[in-house]
């Protein structure tokens, strides 16, 4: 994926975040005091958290598009697209983990 992208994760959080928590280690090398260390520490791990967080949220919807995208060559339900099995949730060619759909498969080798 194109770091261009407009699906793409942006890495000012992370670049922030890093800076921050590098800051904060600073000024506690300078003795600047353990309650401005603990005020900007909290703020950069915070912002590399919701980084992590949004890159995998991002990246788990970019799989789904794309896995809607694929034909379907299920003997069993016949559908032309992806797309139909994930909307009237095939039990012949969709993988389901707990009550969420991860993705599909192709099931015309069994």
């Amino acid at each position: 994926m194109s770091r261009n992208s407009p699906s793409a994760t942006p890495l000012w959080p992370l670049i922030y975040g890093l800076g921050i928590v590098a800051f904060s280690i600073f000024l506690f090398a300078l003795r600047a005091g353990i309650a401005i260390f603990l005020i900007f520490m909290t703020v950069g791990v915070a912002m590399i958290i919701f980084w992590v967080y949004h890159n995998a949220m991002t990246k788990q919807k970019s799989d789904m598009k794309l896995l809607t995208k694929q034909p379907c060559r299920c003997a069993i339900c016949s559908h032309e697209k992806a797309s139909f099995c994930l909307e009237q949730r095939c039990p012949c060619c969709i993988v389901i983990k707990g009550e969420s759909t991860v993705g599909h498969t192709d099931s015309s080798e069994i």
